[in-house]
Parts: C-alpha cells; sequence; structure tokens
C-alpha cells in the first residue's frame, strides 16, 4: 500500500522468483493454459484473461468456434490420409486462434 492507501501490484516479473512469467505470457500469447479456460474455449467461451480484459465479445467467440471447426475438419482428413488437406484445415486454425 503506497502513501494515499491504494494498493499498488507488481507487474509480471518484477518480485524475485517471477522472472519467467512474461516469457510463459509471450509463449502462450492468448491460448488456454489452465482446464477452465481450455474448457471454455472448447465450448467458444473466452478465457478468464479475456473476460477481463473486456474481450467476450462475438468475434472473439466465433472465432474459437470456427477455429475447432476447423481442427473438426483436420482430425476428418488425418483419418481419411488426406495430408494435405489436415495441414491446410490446421493451418487454419492456428490463424484463428493467433492473437491479433
Amino acid at each position: 500500500m503506497n502513501s494515499t492507501g491504494t494498493i499498488q501490484v507488481p507487474k509480471a516479473g518484477e518480485l524475485p522468483k517471477t522472472e519467467a512469467t512474461p516469457a510463459m505470457n509471450a509463449v502462450t500469447q492468448g491460448r488456454a493454459t489452465s482446464p477452465a479456460d481450455t474448457r471454455a474455449q472448447t465450448q467458444g467461451q473466452p478465457t478468464s484473461a479475456q473476460v477481463a480484459q473486456g474481450a467476450g465479445n462475438a468475434s472473439g467467440s466465433d472465432n474459437v468456434r470456427q477455429a475447432m471447426a476447423a481442427l473438426d475438419r483436420a482430425r476428418t482428413f488425418d483419418r481419411d490420409g488426406k495430408e494435405t488437406d489436415c495441414m491446410s484445415a490446421v493451418q487454419e486454425a492456428d490463424r484463428l486462434f493467433a492473437p491479433k
């Protein structure tokens, strides 16, 4: 707490033994890492971080739904031995999951 009574929360990496946090955040880049966030994304919902940042809008949910559909297509193509189509669907899903 500072002299005005405001609680100051340090940023990731500012406290000792948290140096890896910014690196982990950079690697995950908006992808779900907790079981609850993974479940939310697979159901077309925003992660808790996206909700906190106000990203719970329809376009984010639409992207997740479209990406999940692309992954479903990729699985089907993989089962059918259609490697090129499978990889195209995976790339589409990756593009849709990529942070803007």
